[in-house]
């Protein structure tokens, strides 16, 4: 579906699918996935959204074993753990325990 490059037709078609079948792990992570190449295509360093992380972080948990769910969900909190850390290079404390649990969350997902 992402073969060519992202556009918004393949994340309305992983929407679409999600409406119809929630239960399967591998349309949150192609909509996750679609989301994070848009954003990469138009805004390259942008944080990712709410929703592209919501989308990595549930395929993760319906399939726990997919090192391509995995990988997905660490790129995204190590994108936003960098986005976090270039915009506040002293991470304000209200920031300083998310900042940690994604910086933590991103190393065990690659162990």
């Amino acid at each position: 579906m992402h073969e060519f490059g992202p556009n918004t037709f393949s994340i309305e078609m992983t929407r679409q699918a999600l409406m119809l079948d929630p239960d399967q792990a591998e349309w949150w992570h192609l909509h996750g996935k679609g989301l994070q190449r848009h954003r990469k295509s138009s805004r390259r360093y942008d944080i990712p959204s709410d929703e592209e992380l919501r989308c990595a972080e549930k395929a993760v948990r319906m399939n726990s074993k997919s090192p391509l769910y995995m990988v997905l969900l660490a790129r995204s909190y190590a994108e936003t753990v960098a986005h976090i850390f270039y915009e506040f290079p002293r991470v304000p404390t209200e920031l300083k325990e998310v900042y940690y649990k994604m910086n933590m969350a991103t190393l065990n997902l690659l162990k």
